[in-house]
């Protein structure tokens, strides 16, 4: 035989024998069964890790890959090890249980180049192989449920994906190392309930604000497989069909949620009964939804948000409920009491839910389960009044002293920090609970924001108050995904290391991205922190996306239009800085991370001279009787007109980036939000049509409008 044909031969006995690959991998499974968790983990580090090694000078190496459950590792652990030499290498990838694999796989592909966000895969253009030299790392994660809470009622979050895309968004969560999905399910979004006769149906997307699509060129052309209803493609030929409908919703969640199960997410799912008193109705709920999603492993039942805005209660009145609920004994209860006011708002709705919802977890965990797993019942409060909510708080850890109980403290992630303390200081306690932060806040939708500080200053937080003692859980509530990468992955980051400094974190995020100017990319993105806060303080709800909030043009007749500019000043020199950076700036990544930066924050500018040309509305004057002459009706409609012209400059510029679904609800949700707020405003003022296209007067005397710099 010829000495070729004998080589041949003998490769192909090695390969067969060996386990050897054409690529020189060979993968071993240690103490864990195939499943569809490891199989997602093995695929996705094969085909990065042979990728990464292809442009190398190991091309040629052996590589034996070990996917290894270790009994050793607890609390979530995970960990890499790397022997061998330059021919053949042994890579052991273990975990304390399969998800723990996956994240030594993530690990492990971000120490040689990768970098791993909620929008995808970022690739080096140079890979860093010394981790092949002999390495390795255990990791006890700071966070033991760390994950993203999707509140799936908005245009712009996962709520309008197509499944696959939904799908892609998870596999990013599994990327980052997040190991945990809450879903919330409003009343009559994600789950039908049958009451007596009749069932409530889901389906109503978007609290049932329908968010048709204009036909107008710029929506025809940049929104994808809808036509007529923004919503999930598949469901719109049936949009009509309010049952057909409904069942396509929850199918849709069910294949999301059966995916993430797969891919080895835990999964909690939330409802909120709101002010019902009807505990039949609050258990057939709960049933409902786990009969429609028995995949999931936590049922959350939380109040409805208290923030101040409901009908007012006395102390006597509020005493009474507090009775009703939990009897007399909890008057005694001084930080309880201490919440009670002569006359507030909310709070004996809030004491009032808290009782409702301890009873049902209390029935529920006494009624046997239908599910093939054990279901945990957990206690949930959303409460931004901090008082309220410690004195919910309280009242959840003595009612249910053996529960975890959720707590979301405040609105974006810095008044979560602040809040937290003053209603937990005790690291007994937090270990049974979860604290749910922001990566984004919905009041600010149509502006760049970037939360990192409050994320920061909760982990320190927490740190300081549990030492060595993991953290149970943290939850970040966001709704766009290409807007938030930057706060998405320190979030990620830091809920794995404990705190880390956010200087170093940028400075860190900056080198994978290529950008050489670490100290101006510090600078800007400490003031947009700043900027952040200041637009929760000061421009409250200035983006709200839910269209109800400007039925009647509100906040136009508000908001205050000094804030407005000082906030557009700071992102000018934002963007200068990031404008600069861009320029100068070589690799891919860190190019295509800038420019998308700088187009967001441009927006943020549009977005804010518009609604600071429709805060002059607040000068028209009246008569004695309340009445407008015809030259201040004039006025008021072309205010409102030099406003709508700023706001079609922002879609304009928006669309120019479109990277992912929820760039595409944030247009339509544009329209049907502040866009349609002005043409209330210019119809009470002026009598004009709402689908009238503004043009502005140029005999009426206005302020010329804004110059802005393309970029």
């Amino acid at each position: 035989m010829p000495i070729k044909n004998i080589v041949i031969l003998i490769f192909l006995l090695l390969f067969k024998f060996t386990g050897f690959s054409a690529n020189s991998f060979k993968v071993v499974l240690d103490g864990v069964n195939p499943s569809t968790t490891i199989n997602f983990a093995k695929q996705e580090f094969l085909l990065l890790f042979k990728k990464a090694i292809d442009a190398s000078d190991f091309h040629n190496s052996q590589f034996t890959v070990v996917f290894k459950k270790d009994a050793q590792l607890k609390n979530g652990a995970f960990a890499y090890n790397v022997s061998g030499n330059s021919q053949a290498f042994v890579i052991v990838l273990s975990g304390a249980d399969e998800m723990c694999i996956s994240h030594s796989v993530y690990t492990f592909l971000e120490k040689i180049g990768y970098l791993f966000e909620m929008s995808g895969i970022t690739t080096s253009s140079i890979f860093n192989f010394n981790i092949l030299k002999g390495d390795s790392e255990k990791t006890i994660p700071f966070t033991r449920w760390r994950g993203i809470r999707q509140h799936v009622n908005f245009p712009m979050d996962i709520s309008s994906y197509p499944i696959e895309e939904a799908k892609e968004y998870l596999r990013n969560l599994v990327r980052l190392r997040f190991n945990k999905l809450a879903v919330h399910s409003y009343p009559n979004l994600w789950h039908e309930v049958k009451n007596k006769d009749t069932t409530i149906l889901g389906g109503n997307f978007f609290y049932g604000r329908r968010q048709s699509i204009p036909n107008l060129p710029i929506f025809k052309n940049n929104i994808r497989f809808n036509q007529k209803e923004f919503c999930i493609p598949v469901i719109e030929p049936f949009y009509e069909m309010p049952e057909i409908r409904s069942k396509m919703a929850i199918s849709w969640m069910k294949q999301l949620l059966v995916y993430a199960k797969e891919i080895g997410l835990r999964i909690q799912f939330s409802i909120e009964p709101r002010s019902t008193g009807d505990m039949n109705f609050i258990l057939e709920t709960c049933h409902s939804v786990m009969d429609a999603y028995p995949m999931i492993d936590e049922l959350e039942i939380i109040t409805e948000e208290i923030g101040g805005w409901g009908k007012k209660c006395t102390a006597e009145q509020t005493k009474s409920i507090l009775i009703e609920q939990f009897g007399i004994g909890v008057l005694k209860d001084t930080i309880v009491t201490s919440a009670i006011r002569p006359e507030q708002t909310d709070l004996d709705n809030l004491f009032f839910q808290m009782g409702r919802n301890i009873k049902a977890i209390k029935i529920l965990e006494k009624t046997p389960s239908k599910s093939a797993h054990k279901i945990i019942y957990k206690i949930g409060v959303y409460c931004a009044m901090v008082d309220y909510a410690k004195a919910a708080y309280r009242l959840a850890r003595v009612y249910l002293p053996n529960s975890e109980v959720s707590i979301m403290p405040g609105h974006g992630s810095k008044r979560v920090a602040q809040n937290f303390p003053i209603i937990s200081n005790s690291k007994k306690e937090i270990q049974k609970t979860a604290i749910y932060s922001w990566i984004e806040f919905d009041g600010l939708m149509f502006t760049q924001q970037n939360s990192i500080e409050g994320i920061e200053n909760l982990i320190q937080y927490l740190n300081k108050i549990n030492g060595s003692t993991q953290t149970n859980s943290i939850l970040f509530n966001h709704w766009r995904t290409g807007e938030n990468i930057t706060t998405a992955k320190y979030a990620a980051t830091a809920t794995i290391e404990g705190p880390i400094k956010r200087k170093d974190f940028y400075y860190s995020y900056a080198s994978k991205l290529g950008i050489n100017q670490k100290d101006q990319y510090y600078t800007a993105m400490n003031q947009l922190e700043m900027i952040d806060w200041i637009s929760t303080t000061d421009l409250p709800n200035i983006g709200f996306c839910w269209p109800g909030a400007w039925l009647t043009g509100a906040p136009f007749t508000w908001m205050n239009p000094s804030n407005i500019q000082k906030v557009d000043s700071m992102y000018a020199n934002v963007n200068y800085i990031l404008a600069k950076l861009l320029a100068e700036n070589k690799l891919l990544a860190g190019k295509n991370y800038l420019q998308f930066l700088v187009n967001r924050i441009s927006t943020s500018r549009i977005y804010l001279q518009a609604f600071l040309a429709g805060t002059g509305i607040q000068k028209i004057k009246k008569d004695p009787l309340a009445n407008l002459t015809d030259q201040e009706k004039n006025k008021a409609v072309n205010i409102c007109n030099q406003a709508l012209l700023l706001f079609d400059e922002y879609l304009k510029l928006h669309v120019k980036m479109m990277p992912d679904r929820g760039s595409e609800g944030t247009l339509i949700n544009m329209w049907h939000a502040p866009i349609y707020g002005l043409k209330v405003l210019r119809n009470k003022y002026g009598a004009i049509p709402l689908d009238v296209l503004p043009v502005l007067d140029k005999e009426i005397d206005a302020p010329p409008l804004p110059i802005f710099i393309k970029n």
